[in-house]
């Protein structure tokens, strides 16, 4: 099993790479202290083009009953991290949860440049969950490897279809930078055909689990 840190400096290293090539500009990362990341709840920010992209990363554990990654929310002295993450949203920057969809370092090395991809993570807007309670208290995400576009909400079990997707979390940067769409940059369509990476072999905690669904959401985006 992979720690968070190991998550975090991967997929952020990711990041970086994907938005300097895309806007051709310097990208920097101000990771807070921990007790700079108790009041602005986030892991990251990453800034390019005099916008940044806020980032609170999760570490996977997988549900073996329930076939599905699960990820703890407001594991925090407050249990107030997602309200904190809203509130960022809200004021018109883009904040994320970035959500592994493996717990294992040789996913990473196999990987690699490709980390942000559909099925192997997920990027959630903070703002599209509807977290009980105003965000405050211990919750849960889970996300089944054959459906990443659909998440459940626990304690209450809820079901919501948001866009997981790099892509749509980029279109949102690009958007919020009031900056147009680099040339040799597309959106691809999305391929939900595409199998599923197996399981885990190794079981994990249990927990409450919802079931089936649709959706929709952009895969990924490439330089021609």
């Amino acid at each position: 099993m992979v720690s968070e840190k190991t998550v975090e400096m991967n997929l952020t290293a990711e990041w970086m790479w994907v938005l300097g090539s895309c806007f051709q500009r310097n990208v920097t990362v101000w990771a807070p202290s921990p007790r700079e990341e108790a009041k602005a709840g986030f892991d990251a920010s990453i800034d390019v083009a005099g916008f940044s992209l806020l980032v609170q990363y999760k570490a996977a554990k997988w549900s073996s009953r329930y076939q599905e990654w699960r990820f703890k929310l407001n594991e925090t002295k407050g249990q107030d991290q997602h309200a904190k993450l809203v509130a960022h949203a809200k004021n018109g920057t883009p904040t994320y949860y970035g959500l592994p969809l493996f717990d294992d370092y040789a996913t990473i090395r196999n990987n690699a440049r490709n980390l942000l991809g559909y099925r192997v993570s997920a990027w959630i807007n903070v703002a599209s969950l509807p977290i009980p309670n105003n965000g405050i208290g211990k919750h849960q995400l889970g996300i089944r490897p054959s459906q990443p576009y659909k998440v459940r909400v626990y304690s209450e079990p809820v079901e919501v279809e948001v866009d997981t997707s790099m892509g749509g979390l980029l279109t949102h940067v690009i958007n919020a930078s009031g900056q147009r769409w680099p040339s040799g940059w597309r959106a691809d369509e999305p391929t939900r055909d595409t199998p599923p990476p197996p399981p885990p072999e190794d079981g994990g905690e249990d927990g409450e689990g919802e079931d089936e669904g649709g959706g929709s959401g952009l895969v990924g985006f490439h330089i021609r």
